[in-house]
């Protein structure tokens, strides 16, 4: 897997070049506690040129033991940066969702028997207490945490009380 991820950095560092000189580094993360499914984990950062080391974080997390349920579709990048760019990303297929994140769920065993189960109190406070500081520098005009999760909530009540269950 820590091939994958360099390789990935190199990839990402050589199509960068073309546009300003990033360096892209990458190191493996450990959490406190093992993860019960021997997740690898990696934190992969960028240095910008107007950076004096890498700061700009994202975390790359595989869980080694779930299985891959359902094919994702490509989809076209749509952005609003000056240059050019022809990319595709993987996009999850929201047919069946209920089923699908049941089975995602029943790896861990956990259950849910509605979209509150997904709206806990303590992991919302963790959340929000982390908002600005973890999603500020990379989201421009950062919308209020109550705004993101008072959207999400009927969104995920739809999703999950779709016809196609």
């Amino acid at each position: 897997m820590e091939g994958a991820i360099r390789g990935a950095c190199n990839a990402a560092t050589t199509l960068l070049d073309e546009y300003a000189p990033v360096e892209i580094v990458y190191e493996r993360y450990s959490e406190k506690h093992p993860h019960p499914g021997g997740q690898e984990a990696f934190s992969v950062r960028a240095r910008f040129p107007w950076h004096r080391q890498p700061h700009t974080r994202v975390m790359v997390e595989i869980p080694m033991d779930e299985q891959v349920l359902k094919p994702t579709p490509s989809r076209t990048i749509l952005h609003e940066y000056g240059e050019p760019l022809t990319a595709t990303v993987k996009q999850m297929d929201f047919a069946a969702f209920a089923p699908f994140v049941a089975a995602k769920c029943a790896v861990r065993q956990v259950t849910f028997m509605d979209a509150e189960d997904f709206f806990q109190p303590a992991m919302l406070a963790h959340v929000q207490s982390t908002w600005n500081r973890w999603l500020e520098p990379l989201v421009p005009d950062l919308p209020p945490f109550e705004t993101v999760v008072g959207s999400l909530r009927p969104q995920i009540a739809q999703l999950l009380s779709r016809e196609d269950r």
